[in-house]
């Protein structure tokens, strides 16, 4: 079984749905990548600050994986405000970064093992990204996947970019990715990389350096879209790492993104017998 590391926050968010209520939800890029990839049939450990006192609802995730790292107070615990909207689309209304300020190179230090591959999921800022791909090169990790938000593409889109280029696979949205490049739609890679592109209810495009294929997905009704390209992206980096072509993970990790817009936040992932 291949052995994925997943770095990146799990957080207390506050979600604002399409039809006016508010639900406080367990969250973060690395909690919804690393459930998706656990499920997929991937040997998973998440590298994320754990919160202690331990919240009841995060307790569910030490049953799913291995969780690695230092701990932190629950006031430092990371919190995201999130507006969704119809059709998939999100407004980040606040984001408290806490404690994964403080998650550095330095805790790669806990890891007792070796890892086929690893994601780096978005933290605080693009820097913090390149140093752990950099240092995870250094490891003697083959496989470098990763991921970005909107904020981050609007801010330093140059530094997404470089961070990008260490990745041998890379997630995005068709927002994100409309913010890093001209006319992505018809982008042709010119190193040996693989970009997905998620784009909600449309489907979803693979990006390498043949013509892109663009996927259709089945329609589904939307609840709560939040985690849904984290999903994607944990899903199909698994089916990737078992063996599995680009176009067999782009159809995988839709499926799964399809499963998780039907629930509110990560109950999908909770609900594994």
């Amino acid at each position: 079984m291949a052995k994925l590391l997943v770095i990146g926050g799990v957080s207390n968010d506050v979600l604002h749905l399409v039809d006016g209520s508010t639900h406080h939800v367990a969250g973060g890029a690395g909690l919804y990548v690393a459930l998706a990839a656990a499920r997929a049939g991937v040997d998973t450990t998440l590298l994320a600050l754990r919160p202690d006192p331990m919240p009841a609802e995060l307790e569910k995730l030490d049953q799913r994986l291995t969780w690695i790292g230092p701990s932190i107070a629950k006031a430092e615990m990371p919190s995201l405000e999130i507006r969704r909207f119809a059709g998939g689309h999100a407004e980040l209304v606040r984001a408290y970064w806490g404690g994964d300020l403080k998650l550095s190179v330095a805790h790669l230090a806990l890891l007792d093992t070796d890892f086929d591959a690893a994601y780096v999921a978005p933290l605080a800022s693009d820097l913090e990204q390149k140093a752990f791909c950099d240092a995870l090169r250094n490891r003697g990790i083959e496989t470098l996947a990763g991921g970005t938000y909107a904020r981050a593409c609007q801010q330093s889109p140059a530094g997404v970019l470089s961070f990008i280029n260490r990745c041998d696979v890379f997630f995005m949205n068709d927002n994100e990715a409309t913010i890093l490049y001209d006319s992505w739609q018809s982008q042709q890679l010119s190193s040996e990389q693989t970009i997905f592109v998620t784009r909600g209810a449309t489907g979803a495009t693979i990006l390498t350096k043949t013509p892109p294929q663009h996927l259709l997905t089945t329609a589904v009704t939307e609840v709560d879209a939040t985690g849904a390209g984290d999903t994607f992206a944990g899903t199909a980096l698994a089916t990737l790492l078992q063996g599995q072509p680009a176009n067999a993970a782009a159809e995988a990790g839709m499926q799964a993104a399809g499963y998780v817009i039907q629930a509110i936040g990560a109950q999908w992932h909770w609900d594994i017998a």
